[in-house]
Protein backbone atom coordinates (compact mmCIF):
# COMPACT_ATOMS: atom_id res chain seq x y z
CA UNK A 1 0.00 0.00 0.00
CA UNK A 2 3.05 2.24 0.44
CA UNK A 3 4.65 1.56 -2.19
CA UNK A 4 1.37 2.15 -4.42
CA UNK A 5 0.98 5.91 -2.51
CA UNK A 6 4.96 6.82 -3.08
CA UNK A 7 4.55 5.66 -6.70
CA UNK A 8 1.59 7.58 -7.30
CA UNK A 9 2.89 10.68 -5.54
CA UNK A 10 6.02 10.50 -7.93
CA UNK A 11 4.04 10.05 -11.02
CA UNK A 12 2.19 13.42 -9.52
CA UNK A 13 5.53 15.05 -9.29
CA UNK A 14 7.19 14.32 -12.25
CA UNK A 15 3.81 15.65 -14.05
CA UNK A 16 3.68 18.63 -11.92
CA UNK A 17 7.59 19.20 -13.42
CA UNK A 18 6.60 18.38 -16.56
CA UNK A 19 3.75 21.33 -16.64
CA UNK A 20 6.12 23.92 -14.60
CA UNK A 21 8.81 23.58 -17.58
CA UNK A 22 8.69 25.91 -20.40
CA UNK A 23 10.67 24.84 -23.46
CA UNK A 24 12.38 27.91 -24.68
CA UNK A 25 11.06 29.46 -28.13
CA UNK A 26 13.97 29.40 -30.70
CA UNK A 27 13.96 31.93 -32.75
CA UNK A 28 16.03 32.35 -36.40
CA UNK A 29 19.20 34.46 -34.66
CA UNK A 30 19.42 31.40 -31.87
CA UNK A 31 20.05 28.43 -34.63
CA UNK A 32 23.14 27.95 -35.02
CA UNK A 33 24.91 25.40 -37.82
CA UNK A 34 28.56 23.93 -37.42
CA UNK A 35 31.08 26.13 -39.78
CA UNK A 36 32.87 22.94 -40.32
CA UNK A 37 32.44 19.43 -39.10
CA UNK A 38 35.20 19.28 -36.82
CA UNK A 39 34.33 22.46 -34.91
CA UNK A 40 31.36 20.39 -32.92
CA UNK A 41 34.26 18.65 -31.59
CA UNK A 42 36.40 20.97 -29.69
CA UNK A 43 35.73 21.55 -26.33
CA UNK A 44 34.64 24.84 -26.95
CA UNK A 45 32.01 24.93 -29.48
CA UNK A 46 31.96 27.87 -32.32
CA UNK A 47 29.20 28.45 -34.42
CA UNK A 48 28.31 30.66 -37.11
CA UNK A 49 24.53 32.00 -36.84
CA UNK A 50 22.61 30.57 -39.31
CA UNK A 51 23.22 32.62 -42.10
CA UNK A 52 19.57 32.81 -43.75
CA UNK A 53 20.60 35.50 -46.36
CA UNK A 54 23.18 33.74 -47.90
CA UNK A 55 21.11 33.20 -51.14
CA UNK A 56 19.99 36.52 -51.08
CA UNK A 57 24.07 37.66 -50.95
CA UNK A 58 25.10 35.39 -53.94
CA UNK A 59 21.98 36.91 -55.70
CA UNK A 60 23.44 40.10 -55.29
CA UNK A 61 27.09 39.40 -55.73
CA UNK A 62 26.85 38.50 -59.20
CA UNK A 63 23.98 40.84 -60.16
CA UNK A 64 26.76 43.42 -59.03
CA UNK A 65 29.91 41.97 -60.67
CA UNK A 66 28.66 40.98 -63.86
CA UNK A 67 26.01 43.40 -64.83
CA UNK A 68 22.97 43.36 -66.70
CA UNK A 69 23.10 43.33 -70.45
CA UNK A 70 19.62 43.08 -72.78
CA UNK A 71 22.13 42.20 -75.68
CA UNK A 72 24.15 40.02 -76.84
CA UNK A 73 28.07 41.48 -76.15
CA UNK A 74 32.02 39.97 -76.13
CA UNK A 75 33.56 39.80 -72.44
CA UNK A 76 36.99 40.41 -71.39
CA UNK A 77 37.77 37.09 -72.34
CA UNK A 78 36.24 37.65 -75.35
CA UNK A 79 33.13 35.01 -74.80
CA UNK A 80 29.40 36.34 -76.43
CA UNK A 81 27.66 37.34 -73.63
CA UNK A 82 24.17 38.08 -72.14
CA UNK A 83 21.89 39.24 -69.33
CA UNK A 84 23.57 38.25 -65.72
CA UNK A 85 27.22 37.32 -67.88
CA UNK A 86 25.18 33.72 -69.45
CA UNK A 87 27.34 32.35 -72.18
CA UNK A 88 25.19 29.26 -73.04
CA UNK A 89 24.06 29.08 -76.49
CA UNK A 90 20.55 28.79 -75.25
CA UNK A 91 20.74 32.63 -73.69
CA UNK A 92 22.57 33.67 -76.62
CA UNK A 93 20.27 32.87 -79.13
CA UNK A 94 17.70 35.08 -77.61
CA UNK A 95 19.59 37.78 -79.04
CA UNK A 96 17.51 39.93 -76.46
CA UNK A 97 16.05 39.59 -73.25
CA UNK A 98 14.35 42.18 -70.22
CA UNK A 99 16.33 42.83 -66.92
CA UNK A 100 13.26 40.85 -65.26
CA UNK A 101 13.87 37.26 -67.63
CA UNK A 102 17.50 37.46 -66.57
CA UNK A 103 17.36 37.69 -62.88
CA UNK A 104 14.57 34.87 -63.02
CA UNK A 105 17.43 32.70 -65.45
CA UNK A 106 19.96 33.43 -62.52
CA UNK A 107 18.01 32.77 -59.57
CA UNK A 108 15.86 29.49 -61.46
CA UNK A 109 18.61 27.73 -63.61
CA UNK A 110 21.81 29.21 -62.88
CA UNK A 111 22.68 29.09 -59.89
CA UNK A 112 20.72 25.84 -58.67
CA UNK A 113 22.97 24.57 -61.72
CA UNK A 114 25.87 26.24 -60.12
CA UNK A 115 25.17 24.86 -57.30
CA UNK A 116 25.23 21.59 -58.45
CA UNK A 117 28.41 21.42 -59.81
CA UNK A 118 29.93 23.18 -56.43
CA UNK A 119 28.72 19.61 -54.13
CA UNK A 120 29.78 17.16 -57.33
CA UNK A 121 33.43 18.53 -55.96
CA UNK A 122 33.11 19.39 -52.58
CA UNK A 123 33.56 16.54 -50.21
CA UNK A 124 33.24 18.82 -46.74
CA UNK A 125 30.48 20.11 -44.94
CA UNK A 126 30.04 23.68 -45.27
CA UNK A 127 28.31 27.26 -43.91
CA UNK A 128 25.68 29.05 -46.32
CA UNK A 129 28.10 31.88 -46.63
CA UNK A 130 30.85 29.52 -48.47
CA UNK A 131 28.41 27.75 -50.46
CA UNK A 132 27.40 30.69 -51.76
CA UNK A 133 31.09 31.68 -52.44
CA UNK A 134 31.94 28.99 -54.52
CA UNK A 135 29.17 29.46 -56.28
CA UNK A 136 29.77 32.62 -57.45
CA UNK A 137 33.57 31.62 -58.12
CA UNK A 138 32.26 28.90 -60.17
CA UNK A 139 29.44 30.53 -62.38
CA UNK A 140 32.74 33.13 -63.08
CA UNK A 141 36.06 31.09 -62.98
CA UNK A 142 34.24 27.95 -64.63
CA UNK A 143 33.99 24.04 -63.12
CA UNK A 144 38.22 22.97 -63.82
CA UNK A 145 38.98 26.06 -61.55
CA UNK A 146 36.76 25.31 -59.36
CA UNK A 147 38.72 21.97 -59.17
CA UNK A 148 41.26 23.05 -58.83
CA UNK A 149 40.60 25.69 -55.99
CA UNK A 150 38.96 22.75 -53.82
CA UNK A 151 40.51 18.87 -55.10
CA UNK A 152 44.23 19.33 -54.95
CA UNK A 153 46.03 18.36 -51.92
CA UNK A 154 46.00 20.69 -49.22
CA UNK A 155 42.98 22.55 -49.74
CA UNK A 156 39.27 22.63 -49.51
CA UNK A 157 38.63 18.65 -49.51
CA UNK A 158 41.73 18.32 -47.46
CA UNK A 159 39.65 20.53 -44.31
CA UNK A 160 42.01 23.48 -45.02
CA UNK A 161 39.46 25.82 -45.15
CA UNK A 162 41.72 28.87 -44.30
CA UNK A 163 43.66 28.87 -47.43
CA UNK A 164 40.53 29.25 -49.70
CA UNK A 165 40.35 32.84 -49.17
CA UNK A 166 43.42 34.02 -50.13
CA UNK A 167 43.60 30.90 -53.01
CA UNK A 168 40.74 32.73 -54.36
CA UNK A 169 42.22 35.67 -55.02
CA UNK A 170 44.65 34.17 -57.79
CA UNK A 171 41.83 34.30 -60.25
CA UNK A 172 41.79 37.92 -60.96
CA UNK A 173 43.13 37.59 -65.17
CA UNK A 174 41.22 37.68 -67.97
CA UNK A 175 43.50 37.27 -71.00
CA UNK A 176 46.21 37.46 -69.00
CA UNK A 177 45.59 40.43 -67.67
CA UNK A 178 44.56 41.48 -64.10
CA UNK A 179 41.22 42.95 -63.79
CA UNK A 180 40.36 45.55 -61.07
CA UNK A 181 36.77 44.06 -61.39
CA UNK A 182 37.92 40.78 -60.86
CA UNK A 183 40.21 41.48 -57.71
CA UNK A 184 37.22 43.14 -56.17
CA UNK A 185 34.89 40.29 -57.29
CA UNK A 186 37.32 37.84 -55.81
CA UNK A 187 37.78 39.86 -52.84
CA UNK A 188 34.38 39.98 -51.85
CA UNK A 189 33.68 35.99 -52.66
CA UNK A 190 36.80 35.46 -50.35
CA UNK A 191 34.81 37.90 -47.33
CA UNK A 192 31.92 36.04 -47.74
CA UNK A 193 33.33 32.57 -47.72
CA UNK A 194 35.19 33.38 -44.31
CA UNK A 195 31.77 35.14 -43.11
CA UNK A 196 33.23 38.07 -43.09
CA UNK A 197 30.42 40.15 -44.23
Amino acid sequence: MKLRILTLLLCILAVEACMLYKKPEVTAKQIVIPCRPEMAQDDVPRALPFQSDAQEKLVSLIMAHEGFKSKVYLCPAGKKTIGYGFTESRYISKKRMTEGEAKSILVNEIIPATRCIVKRYVKVSLSPYQEAALVSFCFNCGEANLRKLVCLKGRLNDRNFAVIPSLMKLYVKADGKTLKGLVKRRDQEAKLFAGKV
